[in-house]
């Protein structure tokens, strides 16, 4: 420090309560560090290192990014990774998903250097399976470093027998699955990650099980067995609910957001609003704006399932300026086209036709297969209102190809039903469109999606109305409308309650 002060390569600078020392010139600086030799340099860096820890032991998480800085210019590996990776937690914690990336990567780099053994891939594991989280998050599941990281998982999932490190693999491995639209594999492992558990446990690996088997069951178009075991996974996470929010790999904000699509599926549409508001609420408290964002798509949803759009527009321009201000892409493609679904409910196709379109290109080129497909669904939807058939109908064309390529059930009912729907506004087959309702009445009954049952049947109903079939019509809808308990305000059992009674009076 003389030398260089003697040498005008530094000036002292006053700071309470000690003198800062600053380089007149970055330059200067770069020139005076390469000048040292590379093992002095790692040398001085773990005694910095090590002096900053001694010094500032209580208040140590203040200190964690230049810990990290000075043990990875070290010879200290194993110093080095357990900062780097505190250093990711707190940026991301504070919505610095890039810095994260870089630190866990550099974790990575850095693990590399290490001599083989279970243990060092055991602790590669944790790092991939919070590295792989914040990738698909920040850059969406189609980046190529993403696909790097699927590749090295797979290679470890085939070395690793230790159960301790195999669970956070498989659950990597169905995030991986499950992103890439893959439900049927996604469920299998789900089923093996729930048979690693232990009945009674108080870890976060059993609810988080229950969470991502519900999850898939969902998507596959089984809402009744996902429902009961998004339930499991809320009463085991609402135990110690402080402790597993604040979990990093504890999903409890997409176990609400699930289970509320589950419960409308399921035909309990007051109880979807419900637990999709807790998620909101909950993530939130949490403040990570990831969690926001993925809770701000399901409220809007779910309103959307109901047909009901009082507040689903702020919720929808909040997801896009969340997930814009955090670049999220996925979540910003959803908060996009909702955007453009809302303003198409409306009845203005001009605005809300190029912002469809814009969110269905962000999702596609963001790789999130799953969303693109429900977001192509609510397109199908929107063409179906604005009586828009050739498009309709290349979208619904493009639907269903999707939906058989990766087996999610969830929206093939709906799919049949706005085929039925087209035809009628082509005015071509009244008989192709009514064993199209037909057909999407016997998918939904059989999943036991009670809500698409229902809108299948109004469809049908309406039809057999229009042909002056009202007995039929009541037959078809009238138990139906019966099993359900609630929602009587939401759109569908609105509709079904206006056929009905003009069954009764067409019959009069």
């Amino acid at each position: 420090m003389s030398e260089l002060q003697l040498g005008e390569f530094i000036y002292e600078q006053p700071a309470f309560p000690d003198i800062e020392y600053v380089f007149k010139h970055a330059l200067t600086q770069e020139v005076a560090y390469g000048s040292v030799l590379v093992e002095r340099r790692k040398l001085i860096h773990e005694k910095t290192g090590n002096a900053l820890e001694a010094m500032y032991a209580q208040q140590i998480e203040g200190h964690v990014p230049d810990l990290a800085y000075h043990f990875s210019l070290s010879a200290n590996l194993d110093k080095a990774i357990t900062y780097l990776v505190r250093a990711a937690e707190q940026a991301h914690g504070q919505s610095g998903y890039e810095e994260a990336i870089e630190r866990l990567s550099k974790a990575i780099e850095l693990l590399t250097q290490m001599p083989e053994s279970p243990a060092r891939d055991a602790r590669e594991v944790r790092i991939r399976v919070f590295l792989g989280q914040t990738l698909a998050a920040a850059r969406g599941f189609s980046t190529p470093a993403l696909a790097d990281h699927i590749a090295r998982i797979e290679e470890l999932s085939r070395r690793i027998s230790d159960p301790e490190s195999r669970y956070p693999l498989l659950f990597s491995r169905w995030n991986v699955a499950f992103s890439r639209g893959d439900i049927r594999r996604a469920e299998e492992l789900a089923v093996e990650l729930l048979g690693m558990t232990t009945e009674g446990s108080a870890d976060l690996r059993r609810p988080s099980a229950f969470q991502v088997l519900g999850a898939s069951q969902v998507w596959h178009g089984r809402p009744i067995e996902a429902r009961a075991n998004l339930e499991r996974a809320v009463a085991l996470f609402d135990r110690d609910l402080d402790n597993f929010l604040q979990s990093r790999f504890a999903p409890v904000v997409p176990n609400r957001c699930q289970l509320a699509w589950a419960d409308w599926f399921a035909g309990y549409p007051d109880r979807a609003h419900t637990r999709a508001d807790e998620a909101l609420q909950l993530a939130m408290r949490l403040g990570r704006p990831y969690s926001i964002a993925f809770a701000l798509q399901y409220v809007v949803s779910v309103a959307h399932l109901r047909r009901s759009y009082e507040s689903s527009r702020a919720q929808a321009e909040s997801l896009r300026t969340v997930a814009g201000e955090n670049g999220f892409p996925v979540w910003h493609a959803c908060g996009t086209a909702s955007m453009g679904r809302i303003f198409m409910e409306d009845g203005d196709w001009a605005r809300g036709d190029p912002l469809m379109r814009e969110g269905l290109t962000q999702a596609r080129a963001a790789g999130g297969e799953l969303i693109y497909l429900y977001l192509l669904s609510l397109y199908a939807e929107a063409c179906v209102l604005h009586r828009k058939i050739a498009e309709g109908a290349r979208t619904l064309d493009a639907l269903q190809e999707g939906l058989q390529k990766t087996d999610m059930r969830m929206l093939e009912s709906e799919a049949h039903r706005m085929r039925g729907e087209l035809i009628l506004l082509d005015g071509s087959n009244a008989s192709e469109a009514e064993d199209l309702f037909r057909t999407a009445l016997r998918i939904a009954g059989a999943q036991g999606a009670k809500s698409w049952e229902l809108r299948a049947a109004n469809s049908l109903a309406r039809l057999m109305l229009d042909q002056e079939r009202p007995d039929e019509a009541r037959s078809i809808l009238e138990p139906l409308y019966g099993w359900f308990m609630e929602g009587f305000s939401t759109g569908d059992l609105r509709e079904a309650k206006a056929l009905l009674d003009r069954a009764l009076a067409l019959r009069a």
